[in-house]
């Protein structure tokens, strides 16, 4: 897979619109990352944007320690988004704590990361299971549009 990358620094008082478009690769995926994107309306309801609101891609939001959707993480609307959330702000042993969908984020990638550890030959389809599965449903019974299957854990 080959990567470009490009930066845009739009001008703060006008609207902007980025296309891109996939010319060659045949069947390949064609993946885009924003490195660093903000979401104006990240509190409306379908605020889940791409490439979060993928099928393959395992969207987390964020909790406060009530288990309670933060009011600038992300939800969805006709899909359901975040798949699991985590609680913020994150303790560190620096001062402030690590807050944030920023915080939220990397925990369940560590916690994938131990997952493959602890079984080297897992396909990335049985570590997404395992990771959804180890949810503890937090919000409204089942999943839903706020806090997916529930807060990513160890326990299961």
């Amino acid at each position: 897979m080959r990567g470009h990358s490009v930066r845009f620094f739009p001008n703060a008082v006008e609207d902007h619109v980025v296309r891109v478009r996939k010319v060659s690769g045949g069947d390949e995926p064609f993946r885009l990352i924003a490195l660093s994107a903000a979401l104006g309306e990240s509190e409306a309801r379908g605020s889940v944007a791409f490439p979060g609101d993928g099928d393959e891609v395992i969207g987390v939001g964020a909790v406060d320690e009530k288990r309670t959707r933060v009011a600038y993480s992300g939800c969805g609307y006709d899909k359901t988004k975040p798949d699991c959330v985590a609680t913020v702000p994150f303790p560190t042993r620096v001062q402030p704590a690590f807050g944030g969908t920023s915080a939220a984020a990397p925990q369940a990638a560590a916690l994938a990361a131990l997952l493959r550890q602890l079984d080297p030959k897992a396909t990335s389809r049985r570590i997404r299971e395992r990771l959804l599965n180890s949810c503890e449903d937090v919000g409204p019974p089942g999943l839903d549009a706020e806090t997916g299957r529930g807060l990513i854990g160890v326990g299961k």
